[in-house]
């Protein structure tokens, strides 16, 4: 849908807020995953309080990729015109602030006909088999494995802070390190950290 209008975004809402997955959402507004995605992110962040940005400035951009955060995500956390109905910052954008930035190419996790991710909803894997060549080419190796990792990571980014620290709870991990409570990103490292633990001492 190349223009949503107003009751077709709160349509939207309303089946988020119900708990409707994004796929019936997508099918029942016509809305791309994209749109629907983003829309609705945007929208659980305002819900939370969370202050948009509202320039695009380089090296937050990377501060943000480096604690582990997807393009999407960097993206709706810009609230660029102030309009309520925004989708973030496009991609394109933050992925060029981050290589004016670095000097690095912005290159994502992405592999298969029509860029899909490693992980898709639930975690489910896609192509994560069976790379194509129309994708970006990520070989079977030990660069295969770290962007299988870090898209695991960019799944658990997303949970928010209190879901963290329950599944960290529950994994014996302290929450603090030293006086200070651990932040987002290393409660994410230390729980895929003891959850690989945890698997390979089931295995052995």
């Amino acid at each position: 849908m190349k223009n949503p209008t107003k009751k077709t975004l709160d349509k939207a809402l309303a089946m988020h807020a119900e708990g409707a997955p994004i796929k019936a959402i997508i099918k029942e507004t016509g809305l791309n995953y994209s749109q629907a995605w983003r829309y609705l992110r945007s929208r659980d962040l305002e819900a939370q309080g969370f202050e948009f940005l509202t320039t695009v400035d380089q090296a937050g951009v990377k501060a943000m990729r480096d604690e582990g955060l997807s393009w999407g995500e960097i993206g709706v956390r810009h609230r660029l015109t102030g309009d309520h109905t925004t989708f973030g910052c496009p991609e394109g954008q933050v992925r060029k602030a981050f290589t004016e930035a670095t000097g690095l190419k912005s290159q994502g996790q992405r592999v298969g006909k029509g860029g899909r991710f490693y992980y898709g909803e639930m975690g489910v894997p896609l192509y994560a088999g069976e790379l194509r060549p129309t994708g970006t080419d990520v070989p079977k190796d030990a660069k295969y494995e770290g962007a299988v990792q870090a898209a695991e990571n960019q799944r658990l980014i997303h949970l928010d802070l209190d879901t963290l620290k329950e599944r960290a709870t529950a994994l014996g991990i302290n929450l603090k390190s030293g006086n200070k409570n651990k932040t987002k990103a290393k409660l994410v490292t230390d729980i895929r950290k003891a959850e690989a633990e945890k698997l390979v001492s089931q295995e052995g």
